[in-house]
């Protein structure tokens, strides 16, 4: 799809002899929680950064942090993998 081109979703409505793959609905939850997993893992590796910055750093606390942040990495991945297989189903 080049940038000029409009989005498959774009145009829904559009499609003749195709349902939508998924509703208004299922599509803000499902981005919903893509930002969610995207802003914790965000926010979890500014907290591992400020701890490694202490003058003792807490070691098992950045580990703690990290083990997270590869969770809501995975969690999104996830997500993303559901989305293509609804686009492809």
């Amino acid at each position: 799809m080049s940038w000029k081109s409009k989005p498959s979703w774009h145009n829904l409505g559009d499609a003749k002899d195709e349902a939508p793959l998924q509703t208004s609905e299922d599509f803000v939850r499902t981005y919903g929680a893509v930002v969610e997993a995207l802003t914790a893992t965000i926010i979890n590796a500014e907290a591992g950064l400020n701890w490694l910055s202490a003058q003792q750093p807490d070691l098992e606390e950045v580990r703690r942090t990290l083990k997270t942040i590869a969770n809501d990495g995975k969690r999104a991945g996830e997500i993303v993998v559901r989305l293509r297989g609804a686009d492809a189903g």
